[in-house]
């Protein structure tokens, strides 16, 4: 039977009959973006959306799209500028278009993006790493309790099986890769320096003391001053500067 348009109320029509063909090309172009979209549970998107989340925080910039990861990009010039990307490794993609004044773009270019971002701030995103590190040794040893109203136990052994996750050891290993060699190795070395600084602080706290129990309070003061630095700044967490 040939459809015609009076055969249709238009409360159930998703758009006006006038606008079915700029509706169809609409929906055409998200079909062609979701395509290139990849499993949600891979190391890539864990990696990327962290990437996002902490280069881009507290700033309307561009935002990872969770189930499909398509970038939506609210600020073309800063993301460039952040990211070290032209404009055009943006606006360049085949499969990009406009939507309600931001530019939106496949998980290629969001993956590139995200790769880039790392390189240019690597600190912020070992941090992280580093942070995260911390927190699975802790639990592999001890075990957690989830944060939330209504808290989970976790036992050790159940957070050593999950750290092959892909949102857990891979997703790390892989921000390593793109912050690249050069800034993990130079994190790794300021992580043992800070080590080093805690471990001296430690021993210079423990002398400091003695030489006060013995009576030599004027000598201890006057070693705490040459310091430099407050023996509580010494002895605080690294991880907490």
């Amino acid at each position: 039977m040939e459809g015609k348009e009076d055969w249709v109320s238009p409360a159930r029509l998703k758009v006006p009959w006038d606008a079915v063909e700029a509706f169809e090309t609409r929906e055409a172009a998200w079909d062609a973006l979701y395509v290139l979209s990849p499993d949600d549970d891979v190391a890539e998107t864990w990696a990327a959306n962290d990437v996002f989340d902490t280069t881009l925080s507290g700033e309307e910039i561009a935002s990872l799209h969770w189930k499909y990861f398509y970038l939506e990009i609210s600020d073309l010039p800063a993301l460039a500028a952040k990211s070290g990307l032209s404009a055009e490794d943006f606006t360049g993609d085949p499969v990009g278009f406009e939507d309600d004044g931001k530019l939106v773009v496949s998980w290629p270019v969001a993956l590139r993006a995200a790769q880039a971002l790392a390189r240019r701030d690597p600190r912020s995103i070992l941090a992280l790493v580093d942070k995260e590190e911390r927190e699975y040794q802790h639990g592999a040893i001890h075990g957690y309790y989830s944060s939330g109203s209504r808290p989970v136990w976790f036992e050790p052994e159940w957070v050593r099986e999950s750290d092959s996750e892909s949102y857990h050891r891979p997703k790390r290993e892989l921000l390593r890769v793109w912050c690249g060699a050069t800034a993990s190795a130079r994190w790794d070395e300021l992580e043992e320096l800070r080590k080093e600084i805690k471990r001296v602080g430690d021993v210079a706290e423990r002398a400091i003391e003695t030489l006060r129990a013995a009576g030599q309070k004027s000598v201890a003061d006057r070693l705490a001053r040459e310091l430099g630095q407050t023996v509580e700044m010494l002895r605080a967490d690294p991880s907490n500067r």
